[in-house]
């Protein structure tokens, strides 16, 4: 069951605390490490799962060794993340490395992207925008569905709605797990 929290203010902090233990673990194989997702937005109801983004100049084995060296888990299940509708260009532009976080540390999601793909550069703008305009996080159809709706309807994934904001929405709130995307 995923259980939406009002927002708390030591998200960024702990943020902090992962990143920099990342970027020590990792090295120059990390371009940049973001904080993403709902937790990363202030005032924003979210999981309580730090979503981090992990950019990379490319996948290798280095990176996973390096990952796993501190605890993390690649899950080989999770490889790309969902292209827009009417997308036309390469699939491996939304491909992505997906870590389970070591056992004794907070619930965390780690996504790693390449540099300049569409989906590094989507989760950073999708978060950007919604830090620039408050109000889209908490008033528009995004809020309503993040604040009001009960948590099982997050997953009413069904194939016939295409619309992008259902496929985040999918991809967000059960990871996929439902098997529809």
């Amino acid at each position: 069951m995923i259980s939406i929290v009002p927002y708390e203010r030591h998200w960024p902090s702990e943020y902090v605390q992962l990143a920099t233990a990342l970027q020590l673990a990792l090295g120059s194989l990390a371009l940049r490490i973001d904080h993403i997702g709902s937790t990363a937005v202030p005032g924003l109801v979210a999981k309580n799962v730090i979503d981090i983004q992990v950019t990379v100049a490319g996948f290798s084995q280095a990176l996973e060794d390096a990952l796993g060296a501190v605890g993390y888990t690649r899950r080989t299940d999770i490889t790309h993340d969902h292209a827009p509708p009417q997308w036309s260009g390469p699939p491996d532009a939304w491909e992505k490395w997906y870590f389970h976080p070591p056992a004794n540390q907070r619930s965390t999601h780690l996504h790693v992207r390449v540099a300049g793909r569409p989906n590094q550069r989507y989760a950073l703008l999708f978060r950007d925008y919604l830090r620039a305009h408050p109000a889209a996080a908490t008033t528009t159809i995004f809020g309503a569905i993040i604040s009001a709706t009960p948590p099982r309807a997050w997953c009413s994934c069904d194939r016939r709605e295409r619309s992008h904001m259902a496929r985040w929405r999918c991809s967000r709130m059960c990871m996929g797990t439902c098997g529809t995307w």
